[in-house]
């Protein structure tokens, strides 16, 4: 008799995704996470070139699947496009991260300017 852990491993990703679907199967999941986790990393680095930021993306990437409610697309193809577009989420979000941080920079440095008024003797 094959255990679920032997039975995953002869499983198709349709299968795997199918049985975390419909039974929440765990060994199911992670299975899934053995086999796909250096697509969705090595995408993941490629497009963010900081492997810490790569790190957070890839793991929102495989919590995004576990909220997934229907098999119908390719697994590997479902986990590269999320992985892509979390990494154009982050790279966006940091853009304007900086963008607002350079507009704060400069008021801020307006404001410190003292004038002839803010100085008293």
């Amino acid at each position: 008799m094959e255990t679920t852990v032997e039975r995953n491993i002869n499983d198709s990703d349709a299968q795997l995704l199918d049985a975390w679907i419909t039974h929440q199967d765990a060994e199911a999941m992670t299975a899934i996470v053995r086999r796909h986790s250096g697509l969705v990393y090595g995408t993941c680095v490629r497009m963010l070139r900081n492997h810490a930021d790569a790190q957070d993306a890839a793991q929102e990437c495989f919590l995004k699947l576990s909220n997934v409610r229907s098999s119908g697309d390719s697994v590997p193809a479902l986990l590269h496009r999320m992985a892509t577009n979390q990494c154009l989420n982050a790279l966006r979000g940091n853009r304007r991260r900086r963008e607002r941080e350079s507009r704060f920079g400069e008021a801020l440095d307006e404001a410190v300017e003292p004038t002839c008024d803010d100085i008293q003797l």
